[in-house]
């Protein structure tokens, strides 16, 4: 039995529907790692002033996942999972590897070893099975899950359950946190039932057609966005959810392609209503094509074309994981009370799972609490306070203020239900700078010193002398917050220095 007690509410304090009060989100991410495409995209996250996200897998040759840790400490990109829907641990050997057959449009021998329905030279679907249902029907119930009547294989899910954790596993290591989002390999959705228990939400392939006039799908909860897919819960729609656009797609994939200025023009008027409708737009996009297609440039050019259209509006940039951490943070959220005490600002937040106990398709839908990472962002009014007109610090961190005694506090997520609170006192230095920084540079010798005008986090890249932006890689990061960063250049070479402060706002120096 769940029983709590809280005193009444003395002092106004609401959950905010994006994080720090921003009007909307904005997601940029891709799901690879390619050294010739991750880099620029980070430079031209610093350049444009948006932070980015990245869809990442472990079981994928080619791809470089070292630095992750490095990189998402920096604070421009931060990473999810590339969900593998085509791997399995395979029940004879251990291993976790590619499913037999599942490219082939026949079974082979391999497939019949693994499979009590497969048959030897029968035609089969690309891309065909996934773990989930279509395991459960070739094996007679021996590996999988029937969605349909609920009937879990022998297997208990092993053979999935491994996938997810090897995948977790980089960025538990890397990143010291459990992932709170995927997108689908190929866009398969064939796993959506089964799993919930493990992500709040895996992105699918879709996308809104920018060729049409039909609104972009930007839903972020009841109330905020827009979105078609109407008769599904909010937990149950996050299990495969579409982004809001694949803008560089539309102009360089789709069948039959549209103008560029057709794409941009669709754009601008979705991130608008965006904007209007409160919600979460997300776009997806491939770095490694536009790299493969001489068009990486177009990323900064799409990045900019955002900070235009977006104009004076506080709209909040971040990885499609973090945006989903911060959706679920506040949806659980119960409630949020204010109270004075002793001179004292005291907001609780109860935290209440909404599903625990539900399900779709016979699966459990209960969050996995342990993958929120986001604190909740509450505005707090101070007027009728004995804190009014005083310099106030949170205990939480710094905070947002917005003017006329209020404020935006964060209340810190404990991956539990229950009450975490936030307290509010008098103090100097309890606000954050929401400015771009200002930098400058200082070069003695082979030493470039960069100054900036708050703590910032930097990294510095090089290219050979008159390169392309693009070409550029990191050498170094200082990943301590801090007025002053040293690093070591040599002759030969253009440099570019990516700056970010605590807050999230970011700029470019390039140095010659």
């Amino acid at each position: 039995m769940r029983v709590k007690a809280m005193s009444k509410g003395t002092v106004p304090a609401v959950k905010c529907g994006h994080r720090w009060g921003a009007v909307a989100t904005f997601s940029h991410q891709t799901d690879a790692r390619f050294p010739t495409s991750i880099y620029a995209a980070e430079l031209y996250g610093f350049k444009a002033n948006v932070r980015l996200g990245a869809f990442v897998s472990n079981l994928l040759g080619g791809q470089d996942n070292s630095d992750i840790g490095d990189v998402e400490a920096t604070g421009i990109i931060r990473h999810d999972i590339y969900f593998m829907t085509d791997y399995w641990k395979n029940p004879t050997t251990g291993k976790i590897e590619v499913i037999p057959d599942h490219y082939s449009t026949t079974w082979t021998q391999a497939g019949v070893n693994a499979f009590e329905n497969a048959v030897l030279g029968a035609a089969k679907i690309d891309r065909y099975p996934t773990c989930g249902t279509q395991m459960y029907d070739l094996t007679n119930g021996r590996l999988g899950f029937n969605q349909n009547n609920g009937a879990m294989g022998l297997s208990n899910l092993v053979e999935f359950y491994a996938v997810v954790e090897a995948q977790n596993k980089i960025i538990q290591d890397k990143c010291a946190r459990i992932s709170a989002a995927g997108s689908f390999r190929n866009g398969l959705q064939g796993e959506t039932a089964i799993l919930p228990t493990s992500y709040l939400g895996i992105r699918n392939s879709g996308a809104a057609d920018l060729g049409a006039s039909a609104p972009a799908d930007t839903y972020y909860g009841e109330g905020y966005g827009s979105f078609s897919n109407l008769g599904r819960n909010f937990r149950s729609y996050f299990r495969s959810y579409t982004s809001s656009t694949r803008w560089w797609d539309s102009w360089n994939t789709r069948v039959p392609v549209i103008s560029k200025e057709t794409a941009n023009a669709y754009f601008i008027s979705q991130i608008q209503a965006c904007i209007n409708q409160k919600g979460w737009f997300r776009d997806f996009c491939h770095w490694h094509s536009c790299r493969n297609n001489n068009t990486m440039p177009s990323i900064l050019d799409f990045l900019t074309m955002m900070r235009t259209a977006v104009g004076n509006n506080f709209v909040w940039t971040c990885s499609n994981g973090e945006a989903l951490e911060y959706l679920y943070a506040r949806q659980l959220a119960n409630s949020v009370t204010g109270i004075e005490h002793n001179g004292k600002v005291i907001i609780a937040v109860d935290t209440l799972d909404l599903y625990k106990g539900s399900s779709a398709n016979f699966f459990p839908l209960d969050t996995p609490l342990p993958t929120i990472h986001t604190p909740l962002s509450i505005e707090v009014d101070l007027s009728n306070t004995e804190l009014a007109g005083k310099s106030v610090v949170a205990n939480t961190g710094k905070m947002r203020s917005i003017g006329n005694n209020k404020y935006i506090v964060e209340s810190r997520y404990t991956q539990r239900e229950g009450f975490t609170t936030v307290e509010i006192s008098e103090g100097q230095g309890g606000y954050y700078n929401e400015s771009i920084p200002i930098a400058t540079k200082e070069i003695i010798g082979n030493t470039l010193k960069v100054t900036t005008d708050m703590p910032t986090n930097a990294v510095l890249y090089s290219v050979a002398t008159g390169g392309y932006d693009y070409d550029s890689l990191p050498v170094s990061r200082s990943r301590k917050a801090s007025f002053d960063h040293t690093f070591q250049i040599n002759d030969g070479k253009d440099y570019r220095i990516g700056i970010i402060s605590e807050f999230g706002m970011a700029t470019l120096l390039n140095v010659f």
